[in-house]
């Protein structure tokens, strides 16, 4: 006779397994709320008290903690006759889903009261029954469940498929400890940054239709417990499902969005800002960041960083675009756009602007390894000249804005409050100047310009000047920083050093 142990959160979801289990012969044994709930439903099950001969202990914080479980699971053939001297039969299938701590601690809960949630034995069942597939077979997710009839089905199958249920299982505990170990460490205060083990607990947001390309296979993963943060945080309400393309060229641009505070509109294609404007209003700031680069915004994505208006939504209409960004989008405005088939990305509750708040790192794969680093800060300005026109000033603002979030070596150049060139992903810094300003023409002159990164040679300055770019600033740290300033001052273009880089590889 066949038996299995049971030990439920989310008991109606394992029902039909029940049911299965039974057809099949199996015994059914239990922990005492899940057999008393299976019992109130006709099916019989032993409660694990009878089994183990203990009720629970300490106000039911030990039920299952009991060698009359454990070693029924750990138990190997050639073992089963210690198992009969203590009256006890092996068990071959074991059923547990764990307390729903990730639930819990949504809730926001202290950690006195959180700590209540986690589950002990369910961990340490669902280990000793993973640690002696294919002897016994754990399954700790209702996903799972065709694997393990599967497996009982054909045991020709039951070595292989135990084994990829022993992976689920503890990959399972494992992101649960993730959880629980997150949870601590944000209760004793600022968490370390760079630990020594990093632990990133991550479930599927969403399967992608592809990768960055239709041979490649794509998912969206977010942080368990942090939904509300960038990209998570926005609901779309019109439009086809996001792909991996749409995603990382989205967050591009709702970054950009967010560091300019004047209204705003961004334009991005394939992560790399195309077009930027700040204007009066959202209408007048899309229109002037289309004219911009009229032609890359094709196929691009737009955010923009005040509610879209009917104005705004009116110069949207005919165009082509994969994805609209705003933190609200305004009744009249979304009629205009309910028929093209753009996604429309918006806060779950309207605002008025996007939310600051920054992630606590970043985390980039390099092959099959990682590397972590601090967020991008918001980029610090020196106090403007005294004898500098304002409206110089806050083109240099805009320019110093852009280039952070533009491929290094990188060069942004606005006139009026407009990217009229921008040069970046260049091997070298010239390279990037002479970007920049082709794509300018004439409206290079009276520009200004503004560099991710120091001028190792004063040939960007040069360029630059000939150009007629009234102002230029950049972070300086070059060994030859003197010999550029002198440049600079010989061509009398003012130049501004911020001390800060914001390169972007």
């Amino acid at each position: 006779m066949r038996r299995a142990f049971l030990s439920l959160s989310d008991k109606e979801a394992f029902l039909p397994l029940v049911a299965e289990l039974l057809n099949r012969g199996f015994r059914l044994s239990a922990s005492t709320g899940t057999a008393r709930f299976l019992a109130e439903r006709g099916f019989p099950c032993q409660d694990a008290s009878e089994w183990t001969g203990f009720s629970s202990l300490l106000e039911g914080r030990v039920k299952t903690l009991h060698p009359a479980l454990h070693a029924p699971l750990l138990a190997r053939p050639h073992q089963y006759p210690e198992l009969t001297r203590h009256g006890w039969e092996p068990f071959s299938v074991l059923v547990v889903d764990l307390y729903p701590f990730s639930q819990e601690r949504e809730k926001g809960l202290p950690l006195d009261r959180l700590v209540e949630a986690i589950d002990i034995g369910g961990v340490a069942l669902l280990r000793a029954a993973a640690k002696n597939v294919p002897h016994v077979l754990p399954v700790c997710h209702p996903s799972t469940v065709p694997l393990l009839l599967r497996a009982l089905d054909h045991p020709e199958e039951r070595e292989a498929i135990g084994r990829r249920l022993a992976a689920q299982a503890f990959a399972t505990t494992a992101y649960y400890d993730a959880l629980i170990a997150g949870s601590f460490q944000e209760a004793a205060g600022e968490p370390e940054t760079f630990p020594q083990h990093l632990l990133l607990p991550l479930e599927k947001a969403a399967d992608l239709r592809y990768g960055e390309n239709p041979s490649q296979k794509g998912a969206w993963y977010r942080r368990a417990g942090e939904k509300d943060q960038g990209l998570l945080g926005l609901h779309q309400i019109q439009g086809g499902p996001l792909s991996y393309n749409n995603l990382l060229d989205a967050q591009a641009a709702l970054e950009l969005s967010q560091a300019i505070d004047r209204p705003a509109a961004v334009v991005v294609k394939h992560t790399v800002p195309c077009g930027v404007a700040v204007g009066k209003d959202l209408a007048t700031a899309f229109a002037r960041a289309h004219d911009a680069d009229p032609i890359s915004i094709f196929g691009g994505i737009v955010a923009f960083n005040r509610p879209l208006d009917r104005e705004a939504a009116l110069l949207l209409k005919p165009l082509f675009l994969a994805v609209i960004l705003a933190p609200h989008i305004r009744e009249d405005a979304l009629p205009l756009l309910e028929k093209k088939k753009v996604r429309l990305l918006t806060l779950r509750d309207p605002a008025e602007a996007w939310p600051a708040k920054k992630p606590r790192f970043l985390l980039r794969s390099v092959g099959e390894s990682f590397v972590l680093q601090d967020p991008y800060p918001l980029p610090s300005l020196p106090t403007p000249p005294s004898d500098m026109d304002p409206c110089l000033w806050e083109d240099l603002i805009l320019a110093w804005q852009v280039v952070g979030h533009m491929k290094s070596n990188a060069i942004a150049l606005v006139k009026g409050g407009v990217t009229v060139g921008l040069g970046g992903g260049q091997t070298s810094r010239v390279g990037a100047v002479r970007l920049a300003l082709s794509q300018a023409g004439e409206r290079a002159q009276g520009a200004v310009l503004a560099s991710d990164g120091f001028f190792p040679f004063a040939d960007g300055v040069e360029e630059a000047a000939k150009a007629g770019i009234a102002a230029l600033l950049q972070p300086g740290g070059s060994v030859r920083d003197e010999e550029v300033w002198q440049k600079a001052r010989e061509l009398g273009l003012p130049m501004i050093l911020t001390g800060e880089r914001q390169f972007r590889h």
